[in-house]
């Protein structure tokens, strides 16, 4: 298998926050703990100030989830195993997480998943006598349900269509998705597509919720390597999170704290999220809704429901399982109840992370190492060999577009006069220097024509350019056609197509595992693995 990669500054993907992370720049420093390097560990294994007595619950609670998703373990399964693994208090979780989408969503989660798990296998070779857990925490609370209805499989987008009643997305039943995976049965080409479909489909058919559904497919897929699956959205959990719940939620001064840091980095960068004065949300019959502080009293918005400071307190006690952390608050809610070392996310996860770390120092819980996942763009083997052809390489496919069509003009053999105008212009300004140490009156003269030469050769090298476009402009076309499968509307092959777009008729897993070889922890760089598919 061939493989190539691209710098990130040179794929043109990343922000200014993000490549000033990767890079160590000194203004992001006091946004962050440790940097996402294996030494760094060490430390944050000794920062890490998880109550170990959680740990019995912790595990009680995530059998259930298993059992109540109606998956049975075998002997030694490893999810099992690092499940139990859970009670000692030498191991540790590495937690990535994503929204549920259906059938995995865009391929970047199955890379966030690879690079959680090869993470965890890193780690375990560095510090032997511990033990490090992949997790997946399901999004489980969010309600924007019009986020992972959909999904894209080659050129076709296919959406289940129902009315989600602004419910968390783990919540709504799976009663009626049949007519959803109808859609999608037709890809299947063969014996085995078809059965791999209908096994993908089963996850879901077979299953409550979308939670369930989710756990499933994910199980499916990443079992065998232990990958742990959580759903936050537990009574037992929010217990457990309940004083943190009414600090935020009485106090405010989570959102004074992200006010003040947003105000220094704003200096910078740009901020991914503001947070609210109370950042959590209440799960009420009608949805998952807003709470609102006016004058003292707790209004439940777009509901009749109002409360109290008292009331609320005691609604709190009583029902933690009724508040539900916006995107603020998620991330403390993790690593209160998980003995978590790291998060690893993608660019825009990073980018709110950095801005949480003085919350974090205002609720004593230790800040994670924060690691973005793993970036890869899946090359067809024959759009690497038509690229090759044309002198191409995957790396040129992120080229802007005018970029890409005058490379390929350079490229051709009458091509490549830009090249000999710039050192013309440059071995004039030679002359005009030499010039300069004998009689300055020639050369203002030579400056003069310089100035002259100059305008002209612009011109002459547009008309060249023109021409030589058209010249290659079938090649040109060809390149063209080739780049807009790996970005569609602009949009990287990635944080588009799913998984299914590249394996209906071969093992998804087999997929996965071509793919896992061009990853591994590497930083830096966007993965450009050729596969035969």
């Amino acid at each position: 298998m061939s493989h190539s990669s691209i710098r990130f500054e040179e794929s043109k993907q990343f922000n200014k926050i993000i490549l000033d992370y990767v890079n160590g720049h000194e203004n992001l420093a006091p946004y962050y703990n440790l940097k996402p390097e294996i030494s760094s560990y060490k430390q944050m294994m000794e920062q890490k100030n998880y109550n170990n007595n959680f740990r019995p619950i912790l595990v009680e609670q995530l059998l259930k989830q298993y059992q109540d998703a109606a998956i049975s373990f075998k002997k030694k399964d490893p999810v099992a195993l690092n499940i139990e693994t859970l009670l000692a208090e030498n191991t540790y979780t590495i937690t990535t997480g994503h929204q549920l989408c259906l059938l995995t969503g865009p391929l970047y989660l199955i890379y966030k998943i690879q690079s959680t798990i090869h993470w965890c296998k890193a780690l375990k070779e560095a510090y032997p006598d511990k033990h490090f857990v992949p997790t997946f925490w399901m999004a489980s609370e969010d309600h924007d349900f019009a986020e992972v209805n959909h999904v894209y499989i080659n050129q076709q987008k296919y959406t289940w269509d129902i009315d989600s009643g602004q419910q968390p997305v783990g919540r709504i039943k799976t009663q009626g998705i049949e007519q959803f995976m109808q859609q999608i049965l037709p890809l299947a080409t063969n014996d085995f597509a078809l059965k791999q479909l209908q096994q993908w489909m089963s996850c879901y058919t077979e299953s409550e919720n979308l939670s369930a559904a989710t756990r499933k497919l994910i199980h499916t897929l990443f079992g065998d390597e232990g990958l742990v699956v959580i759903d936050a959205d537990c009574r037992t959990f929010k217990n457990w999170f309940a004083p943190y719940i009414k600090k935020d939620v009485l106090e405010q001064q989570n959102f004074d704290t992200l006010n003040k840091t947003n105000s220094l980095l704003k200096q910078h960068y740009k901020t991914q999220v503001n947070g609210r004065e109370i950042n959590f949300f209440y799960l009420h019959d009608s949805g998952r809704k807003l709470i609102t502080n006016r004058n003292g009293n707790y209004r439940i918005e777009d509901t009749d429901l109002v409360l109290s400071e008292q009331e609320i307190a005691q609604e709190i006690i009583d029902f933690p399982e009724r508040f539900s952390p916006n995107v603020v608050m998620r991330p403390l809610y993790q690593e209160v109840i998980l003995p978590n070392l790291a998060y690893i996310g993608g660019p825009g996860e990073i980018a709110y992370w950095l801005q949480l770390k003085e919350i974090f120092a205002l609720n004593k819980v230790a800040f994670p190492i924060l690691t973005l996942r793993n970036f890869v763009t899946i090359i067809r083997e024959q759009d690497f060999n038509a690229l090759h052809k044309m002198g191409l390489s995957p790396s040129d496919l992120f080229k802007d577009d005018i970029e890409l069509e005058r490379h390929m003009v350079a490229l051709n053999d009458d091509g490549g006069q830009k090249i000999v105008i710039e050192d013309f212009d440059r071995y004039l300004q030679t002359l005009i220097e030499i010039a300069e140490k004998t009689d300055n009156t020639i050369s203002s003269e030579l400056l003069q024509h310089k100035l002259s030469w100059k305008a002209s050769l612009l011109k002459i090298h547009q008309k060249l350019d023109k021409k030589q476009r058209e010249k290659v402009s079938l090649k040109i076309k060809k390149a063209m056609l080739i780049k807009q499968q790996y970005f569609v509307n602009k949009v990287i092959q990635e944080r588009h197509f799913n998984v299914l777009t590249f394996g209906i008729t071969q093992s998804i897993p087999q997929l996965i595992a071509q793919i896992d070889t061009a990853t591994g922890i590497k930083s830096g760089h966007i993965q450009l693995p050729v596969l035969p598919i």
